[in-house]
């Protein structure tokens, strides 16, 4: 359930129009390709197991994972904006501490 919901949150942030450009969304022909998979499972449901379902949102999911990660880390340069904020709040260089040691 977890990951259903996690697909459902992704594609809602890399759709809306504000959040990314069109380079950042899901290509339509792998959604094509996830909703083809999904039809076939849905004409045979009588019949299908659960593990086949559980084969598809885990590609789905890492699929959706992988554009996530390279938005996020590599295109907003997560790791960079961490790095400042480790400087500047949790005294990554220690500069505010030794203010403080000055001032006392």
């Amino acid at each position: 359930l977890e990951k259903i919901l996690f697909c459902g949150v992704a594609m809602r942030v890399m759709s809306h129009p504000n959040n990314a450009r069109s380079e950042d969304r899901p290509q339509q022909r792998d959604l094509a390709a996830f909703n083809i998979r999904l039809r076939e499972l849905s004409e045979r449901a009588e019949t299908m197991s659960r593990a086949v379902l559980d084969v598809l949102i885990d590609d789905v999911h890492a699929f959706l994972a992988q554009r996530l990660w390279r938005l996020v880390v590599q295109r907003a340069r997560l790791p960079a904006h961490l790095r400042a904020v480790k400087d500047f709040f949790l005294l990554g260089r220690g500069d505010l501490f030794q203010a403080f040691i000055d001032n006392t």
